[in-house]
């Protein structure tokens, strides 16, 4: 109901679920909202030194060929670009 609402997304943060929800927890959110995204977005996801956080973003890489840089800090932060083809 909410997610009709929105138009278009140019940053994205994603911040949840934790990973111990499921492996991956985080994935959902990129083919859900794929569709809203703009030409130039950037999805930012942190406690990227988390398993389950990073195996969320090297399914992005499979199945959506995103960009990622990687920050190194007490947590982790994945910067990343999503190609929309």
């Amino acid at each position: 109901k909410h997610l009709s609402r929105i138009e278009k997304i140019d940053l994205l943060v994603v911040d949840g679920p934790p990973y111990y929800v499921q492996p991956a927890a985080r994935y959902p959110v990129l083919p859900l909202l794929r569709s809203k995204l703009t030409s130039d977005s950037i999805l930012i996801l942190d406690d990227g030194l988390r398993l389950g956080e990073r195996r969320a973003v090297s399914y992005w890489q499979r199945d959506f060929g995103v960009v990622v840089e990687f920050f190194t800090h007490d947590r982790g932060t994945f910067f990343i670009q999503i190609p929309l083809s």
